[in-house]
């Protein structure tokens, strides 16, 4: 009698760990939840990287070389030759950002000791920004 019942309760117990074994409704990937993180991240990316490939790359191809920040400072920003940026040149410089922050930031402020005034994304661009407001008439004249 006590062997059956022994045999009856690994029964049981053998129903029990399948059932626990079987994979339950739900207890997958939930792939709504991956889903939703990988929109999210498609979205941090995109405004991200939208919003600087607009600052950094089509203002300045569109106002001649000019972002609004420079544009107050009397700035611009125009290739070694003279001529206006090109959309490719300010994807070049864009890219040179990337140079400057993986240098610490020393790419960065290198235009404090260069003798051209040049950072690391007028180096890889071959670009300069150039001062474009009127000297100033000397006071005591």
């Amino acid at each position: 009698m006590q062997v059956e019942a022994l045999q009856a309760e690994v029964a049981t117990l053998k129903v029990r760990l399948a059932a626990q074994q079987a994979p339950q409704p739900g207890s997958g990937p939930d792939l709504a939840a991956w889903r939703q993180r990988i929109e999210h991240l498609a979205d941090d990316l995109g405004l991200g990287y939208g919003w600087s490939i607009l600052y950094f790359m089509l203002l300045p191809a569109r106002w001649g070389g000019r972002s609004p920040g420079k544009a107050l400072l009397g700035l611009q920003v125009l290739e070694l030759t003279g001529k206006p940026m090109t959309p490719m040149r300010c994807l070049k410089r864009y890219g040179g950002y990337a140079a400057g922050l993986a240098t610490g930031g020393l790419g960065l402020v290198q235009l404090l000791w260069d003798p051209n005034r040049q950072a690391i994304q007028d180096k890889t661009a071959h670009t300069v920004v150039v001062d474009t407001r009127r000297p100033r008439r000397d006071a005591a004249a």
